[in-house]
Order: structure tokens, then sequence, then C-alpha cells
């Protein structure tokens, strides 16, 4: 799923959720507003 322009992530390898950010393996991947709802209904659902 698209959570950033730069950046394309599994849902289901996601750890938790910071803020703005998933962090995967330690590595935080920005979540920008445009991608932001969406984003976090298709993570709520896993």
């Amino acid at each position: 799923m698209q959570c950033h322009r730069s950046y394309i992530v599994n849902v289901n390898q996601i750890e938790y959720l910071e803020g703005n950010q998933a962090v995967i393996n330690k590595e935080k991947i920005p979540i920008i507003n445009g991608y932001k709802e969406d984003f976090l209904s298709k993570f709520g659902q896993v």
C-alpha cells in the first residue's frame, strides 16, 4: 500500500505506527496526509 510518494509498504510487515510514521524493521516510513486516511483504514483491517 502506498503511504508516501517514495514508499510502498506491505501492511502485514508493519510493527507499529508512531505519529505519522509506520515502523518496519526499526525503520520509520513517513505517511503523508494525502494517503493517511486510506492507509489507516487498511492498516486497521489487518
